[in-house]
C-alpha cells in the first residue's frame, strides 16, 4: 500500500473513532454504554494515528 493511501486511510479512521468517541453529543446513551463507546472511539482513533504515522515519509538523517 503506497505512503499517500495509509496517510489517507489513518485519517479516515481517526476521524471515525473520535465521531465514536464524541457520539454522546449527537444522540443520548444509556450511561452504562458512555464508557466503553468511549473508550472503543480513542482507541480507533489512536490506530488510525498509527496507520497514517506508517504512511510519513522517513527522510535522509544527517545527510546520508
Amino acid at each position: 500500500m503506497g505512503k499517500r493511501k495509509k496517510k489517507f486511510l489513518g485519517v479516515c479512521i481517526a476521524f471515525i473513532g473520535v465521531f465514536f468517541a464524541r457520539l454522546d453529543n449527537f444522540i443520548p446513551l444509556q450511561p452504562s454504554l458512555k464508557l466503553p463507546i468511549y473508550l472503543f472511539g480513542v482507541t480507533v482513533a489512536l490506530a488510525g494515528l498509527a496507520v497514517f504515522a506508517s504512511g510519513l515519509r522517513r527522510g535522509k538523517m544527517n545527510g546520508e
